[in-house]
């Protein structure tokens, strides 16, 4: 029913492997990243979304204080109005 695709010539595996880039030999990540993106461009993207969602799981404590602190500022809020402005029928 389903065969599998065939490969046209001169086309590119995704994702390639890590032995194509030939940086092996290399120590620094920070050499090794440059090489990397400057062969394959997509790699700097993929690096930045990678280390946002690092930062952002050390930052979630931080996201849900400010979430409950405006929770309970917008509560108090609502209840001011509903007090004050608000006249029941």
């Amino acid at each position: 029913m389903f065969r599998p695709l065939e490969k046209e010539a001169g086309a590119k595996t995704f994702p390639r492997s890590l032995d194509s880039y030939g940086d092996a030999d290399v120590e620094s990540i920070s050499t090794i990243l440059k090489n990397r993106v400057k062969q394959e461009p997509f790699n700097l993207f993929a690096t930045l979304i990678f280390l946002c969602a690092i930062i952002h799981t050390f930052l979630t404590g931080k996201f849900m204080e400010i979430a409950h602190k405006w929770e309970r500022r917008h509560e108090f809020l609502w209840q001011s109005l509903k007090t004050h402005c608000i006249k029941p029928y």
